[in-house]
């Protein structure tokens, strides 16, 4: 299968460069068709009153 290599780091720094996002962390997961995809968790800043 083709497909583009994505890293980590890479997402994670495109996630973290928007200002309402405190942190990121982007994890492999098994994909039937890819072999594997990136999956991101992201913790939001709170909203000001």
């Amino acid at each position: 299968m083709d497909g583009e290599n994505v890293y980590p780091a890479e997402i994670e720094r495109v996630l973290l460069a928007n200002p309402q996002v405190i942190d990121a962390a982007v994890v492999k997961a098994g994909d039937l068709r890819w072999g594997e995809r990136p999956v991101a968790s992201v913790a939001r800043a709170r909203r000001q009153p």
